[in-house]
């Protein structure tokens, strides 16, 4: 949780710098501070997802585990909490995608790979929100078999 307001600072800092450059007439300036701020707005943004997926881990592993209903309540109170922050960065991460001059994020302008995404990464946002909004409410729980399913299975039973 240290990071957050160095991470803050940083970007107020390069607001402030980029403020001055333009108030200056130092347009190469502005866009380099531009750039770091939005750099660092990214950065983030990555980080609390980052953050959201090892709380994700453990309060569903911690809820499955749980041997008491005081405990469950805890691990699901924690998760909704961070059901809601990762939505309110979704929402942040779509934002500086939508509105933020300089280009932040690699992208495969002829669409996605396994590695770049393409120039509909905020509509897999829009999607990652609704599933979040649909399932928040969803008691925890992993498929113990999910890594030996796949679609068009001819040995799954029907």
């Amino acid at each position: 949780m240290g990071v957050w307001k160095p991470l803050d600072a940083a970007v107020r800092l390069f607001r402030q710098k980029a403020g001055e450059a333009a108030r200056s007439g130092n347009e190469a300036a502005e866009r380099v501070f531009e750039d770091q701020a939005v750099r660092m707005e990214a950065l983030r943004c990555h980080y609390r997802t980052l953050r959201n997926a090892a709380v994700w881990i453990e309060d569903v592993h911690g809820y499955l585990g749980a041997r008491n209903a005081r405990a469950k309540t805890k691990y699901l109170k924690d998760l909704r909490a961070m059901i809601d922050d990762e939505i309110r960065n979704a929402r942040a991460m779509i934002r500086l995608w939508k509105d933020a001059r300089p280009v932040w994020m690699m992208i495969a302008e002829i669409g996605e790979t396994p590695f770049i995404y393409g120039m509909n990464f905020a509509d897999h946002l829009e999607k990652k929100i609704a599933l979040m909004k649909k399932h928040r409410l969803d008691r925890p729980w992993i498929d113990p078999d999910y890594m030996f399913r796949f679609a068009g299975d001819p040995y799954l039973s029907k």
